[in-house]
């Protein structure tokens, strides 16, 4: 099982947009076979800061994911809200 953390910083200003961004794709997501889990949290200390854990089954679902239409266009919303790049980080499950 593959676990995907992703650690985004709206602009100031954006958070919201943001926010309502992952509102549409989730849903979307969550329909996508070999996804376990994909959950969107807003930091407490930092409501500009969200941190967005997956888990997908193997290698082949995230691709599935990346390559999908809904996460294609969220890409390109959120290029606009997005503070420079995500901090991506990949791990598998062992316990």
């Amino acid at each position: 099982m593959l676990v995907v953390v992703a650690v985004l910083r709206a602009i100031q200003g954006k958070s919201e947009d943001l926010a309502d961004a992952f509102k549409i794709l989730v849903p979307e997501v969550h329909k996508e076979p070999g996804n376990i889990s994909y959950t969107v949290n807003r930091s407490l200390d930092d409501p500009l800061k969200y941190l967005v854990y997956e888990k997908y089954d193997d290698k082949q679902s995230l691709t599935a994911h990346i390559t999908s239409e809904h996460f294609r266009q969220f890409s390109e919303v959120i290029e606009s809200v997005v503070d420079g790049n995500p901090e991506l980080s990949l791990y598998e499950e062992i316990a």
